[in-house]
C-alpha cells in the first residue's frame, strides 16, 4: 500500500514541480519591460524557482516513504523531456511569461534530462546499511 501511495506522491510532486519550474523560468527569464526595476522584476520568478526546489527536495525525501516516488518522477520527467524532443509540435511554447513557455524551455535544455537522471539514482541507491546479524550456534 505505501508503494501505491507513494506512485501518487510521487506523480503529484512532479506536476507540482513541473509547474513551478516552468512558471519560473518563463517569469525568471523573460525580456524586462521599461520602467521594471532589474531585482523586482525577477523576483516572482525566483520565488517560483525556489517553489519548485522545494518540490524537487520532497521527491527526493520522499525516497524515505518508498523508492517508488522518485522512481515514477523519474520516468515521467525523462519520458516527457523525449516526448518533447522527438515530437515538439506536442509541446508548444506557449505565450512568453507562461507555464508552457517554461516548460517548452526547460526540455529545450534538456534540464528534464538532469533531474530525471538525480531522481533515478535516488531510487537506486540503497537506503542504509545492513547490519551483520548474530551467528546462530
Amino acid at each position: 500500500m505505501r508503494h501505491l501511495l507513494a506512485g501518487l506522491v510521487g506523480l503529484l510532486l512532479t506536476a507540482a514541480f513541473a509547474v513551478a519550474a516552468g512558471r519560473g523560468v518563463a517569469l525568471a527569464f523573460r525580456p524586462l519591460q521599461v520602467g521594471d526595476l532589474e531585482p523586482a522584476g525577477r523576483t516572482p520568478g525566483l520565488v517560483w524557482l525556489l517553489t519548485a526546489g522545494v518540490f524537487l527536495g520532497l521527491l527526493v525525501l520522499s525516497r524515505r516513504l518508498s523508492p517508488v516516488a522518485p522512481l515514477v518522477a523519474g520516468i515521467v520527467m525523462l519520458l516527457g523531456t523525449l516526448v518533447g524532443i522527438s515530437l515538439p509540435e506536442l509541446l508548444r511554447p506557449g505565450a512568453p511569461g507562461g507555464t508552457a513557455f517554461g516548460v517548452y524551455v526547460l526540455n529545450g535544455y534538456g534540464l528534464g534530462v538532469l533531474f530525471a537522471t538525480l531522481l533515478l539514482i535516488v531510487a537506486a541507491v540503497p537506503t542504509g546499511t545492513r547490519r551483520a546479524r548474530p551467528a546462530v550456534s
